[in-house]
C-alpha cells in the first residue's frame, strides 16, 4: 500500500521477514525449463514456481515457506491500454477502469503471471485493496537476476 520494495535476496538476513505483511508480490527469474522466465507472483505461490537459485527463498531457514504470513494477490492482463491508462486522474475513474476490466474477464483471475510486454496493463487484488498496474520493463532470464518496473494506481479498501 505504500509502494515499499523488501529485499528477499540477502542469504543473512532479508527485509522481506520483518515485512511478511506487506508483501503481496514476488518477481522472479526462474531457472531452465521454464516456458516463460519472467513470473509475478504472490507469496502465497512461489515456492511452487522457484527453481535454481530462486528455491532458496523458499527452503532456507528464513525463506517464504516458514512465514507466518503469506498474503495471496490475483493479477489478470487487462484490455486496458497504456494511453487510455494515462487518462486515469481520480479514484472514481480508477474505480470505474477496474470494474470494467473485472466485467471483461470473468473468472480470470490469477495467483502468477508471466509473459510481460512494455504497455502490458494489469489488474490487480490483494487483501487491502486493488489496482492497475502497467509493465515499463521486465529482465532477467533463467539464472539472471531480473528486474520489473511497474507503475501502480492503487485504490485501498474502505
Amino acid at each position: 500500500d505504500k509502494g515499499e520494495l523488501y529485499d528477499m535476496t540477502s542469504a543473512d538476513y532479508p527485509d522481506a521477514i520483518d515485512h511478511q505483511d506487506k508483501i503481496d508480490a514476488v518477481y522472479l527469474t526462474p531457472g531452465v525449463g521454464i516456458t516463460n522466465r519472467r513470473i509475478l507472483t504472490c507469496p502465497k505461490d512461489l515456492c511452487g514456481f522457484a527453481t535454481g537459485s530462486a528455491a532458496n527463498l523458499c527452503s532456507n531457514s528464513i525463506g517464504i515457506m516458514n512465514w507466518s504470513i503469506k498474503n495471496t494477490t490475483q493479477f489478470s492482463l487487462t484490455n486496458i491500454t497504456y494511453n487510455q491508462l494515462l487518462q486515469i486522474k481520480y479514484n472514481f475513474q480508477l474505480d470505474s477502469a477496474y470494474n470494467k476490466a473485472i466485467q471483461e474477464i470473468p473468472n480470470t483471475l490469477y495467483t502468477s503471471v508471466s509473459g510481460f510486454n512494455s504497455g502490458d496493463v494489469y489488474l490487480f487484488k490483494t487483501n487491502l485493496g486493488k489496482g492497475l498496474f502497467v509493465v515499463s520493463s521486465a529482465t532477467g532470464e533463467e539464472s539472471t537476476l531480473g528486474e520489473l518496473i511497474i507503475s501502480i494506481l492503487y485504490l485501498k479498501d474502505k
